[in-house]
């Protein structure tokens, strides 16, 4: 008997071939023959084919792996590639793309050598089988079911592309006086093929609302905005909800943990954007910002930035005549058609003017002009960059200033100013930019009515406080 099968030729055996899913023992690495052995949604899998080279009597030359999604319909496939030997053992393998959460994917192999007929590797009763007959490997084929992507999230649009919505920004440009908006399409894998349900949480186009304060905590939704909902209102039919929300959640599409949502921007602002999921069963939210993943940022621009062409002035002397005070450049000179002008400037080919800034100037702690050891005159004007009063003009920037008028006078004079060159500037096709140094204020800083207003709303007793009064005076905390 001994002699009579080695008397055999090689040529017509059925070789040893495999395709164990969960084998980790075979290839080098630990690589299991599915890898991953449960697929997901949206992910490459790739599969391996494993042969007993058998000295060199089973020569595999290629093959193909051939696959469909469900249970029926036409067959696909694609070239298997030599991948490793390990001792007698030779490895091939290859890649497909799965489809949807839920997906039945079926697959058999098809084996070429050059010293033994094409094979076809498929299941059968649980366990491997080969045959020459490829009718035999599709009435048998290897099968798994797709589950959901792993938890993940990205942003499109079309001038930003596609991103990885962790902690990222989407940069949008619209022309929102023209009513334009933006698509912006969010693709939610939760990780749970049992998610039932989906939502974004976001304040997009809302920036209406960030003064609002729904929730009664005297703090404006823009600073703490309030939690989202756990439940929807009462008489929920669609849409977004809370109805007023500065933040609002939006019901997205899908399902098998594979959800989407698109969004339109529409007005111009900085924005949060963030997922939320629940799996059947459960009434806790689960958040897609969670375990290190952080919001994702959305900046709606107006498109005129994208053709700004800037120009940097201070107003006191782009125009001035001289070093004096008198020869000082105002805003009406900026106008008046000589020297420095606004058709001077289109013609240049500018667009843009970057003021710096406007305010009234801080009078205390000015150095001296001949250095701090010295007890010469304080500089004059002062650095705008160290800010009185952030709701008002610099009463010496208008031409009508008088020192003999009150400080209000003097202040409504250069807000009127500031207001006229605005408009003429906009008859000009100039757009004015303002630099606002929030955080340079200067020592007598004054709190104004605005900022009466947010203490009061911040439930700071302001009886008695006046605008002019000094911040570090009423609330020495910012200091």
């Amino acid at each position: 008997m001994l002699l009579v099968f080695l008397a055999l030729p090689a040529f017509g055996q059925v070789v040893n071939l495999w395709h164990i899913p969960n084998n980790t023992q075979d290839i080098a690495g630990g690589i299991s023959m599915r890898s991953p052995i449960d697929p997901s949604a949206n992910a490459s899998t790739t599969f391996y084919q494993g042969v007993w080279r058998n000295n060199g009597n089973n020569d595999q030359s290629g093959g193909s792996l051939f696959y469909r999604f469900g249970n029926s319909g036409s067959w696909q496939s694609t070239n298997l590639n030599w991948h490793s030997n390990n001792g007698s053992n030779q490895f091939w393998s290859a890649s497909v793309t799965m489809p949807s959460p839920g997906a039945v994917v079926q697959y058999y192999f098809r084996v070429t050598f050059t010293n033994q007929p094409t094979t076809y590797l498929y299941t059968s009763g649980g366990n491997n089988a080969q045959s020459l007959s490829e009718s035999d490997a599709q009435g048998g084929p290897f099968s798994v079911t797709v589950g959901a992507a792993p938890l993940g999230m990205t942003v499109s649009s079309a001038s930003a592309g596609t991103l990885n919505a962790d902690y990222t920004t989407s940069k949008l440009f619209i022309d929102e006086q023209a009513a334009e908006s933006v698509p912006v399409t969010i693709a939610f894998s939760t990780g749970a093929a049992d998610t039932v349900e989906a939502e974004v949480w976001t304040n997009l186009n809302n920036r209406e609302r960030a003064d609002d304060d729904a929730n009664g905590d005297s703090i404006d939704d823009g600073i703490i905005s309030p939690p989202a909902p756990d439940e929807k209102p009462e008489g929920y039919i669609s849409g977004a909800y809370p109805a007023n929300g500065y933040f609002q959640a939006h019901p997205m599409s899908g399902s098998n943990g594979s959800y989407s949502l698109t969004l339109n921007a529409t007005k111009s602002g900085a924005y949060r954007l963030t997922a939320r999921f629940r799996t059947a069963g459960s009434s806790t939210w689960q958040w897609y910002s969670s375990n290190g993943r952080r919001d994702h940022c959305i900046t709606v621009t107006p498109k005129i930035a994208r053709d700004m062409r800037v120009y940097e002035i201070n107003v006191l002397n782009v125009d001035s005549t001289d070093d004096t005070f008198a020869g000082r450049s105002t805003l009406e000179s900026l106008t008046d058609n000589t020297r420095w002008n606004l058709d001077w400037l289109r013609d240049m080919g500018l667009n843009t003017l970057w003021f710096q800034p406007v305010h009234p100037v801080a009078s205390e702690g000015r150095e001296p002009s001949g250095g701090w050891d010295t007890a010469t005159a304080p500089y004059d004007p002062g650095s705008p960059y160290a800010v009185k009063n952030f709701f008002e003009i610099n009463e010496l920037m208008t031409v009508n200033y008088n020192g003999t008028n009150t400080l209000t006078q003097n202040r409504e004079a250069s807000m009127s100013a500031f207001q006229n060159f605005v408009t003429t500037a906009d008859s000009k096709g100039v757009h004015v930019m303002l630099d606002a140094p929030f955080n340079h204020t200067g020592y007598d800083c004054e709190i104004d009515e605005e900022g009466i207003a947010l203490m009061s709303a911040a439930g700071v007793n302001t009886s008695g406080w006046a605008p002019g009064d000094k911040i570090k005076d009423r609330e020495a905390r910012f200091y």
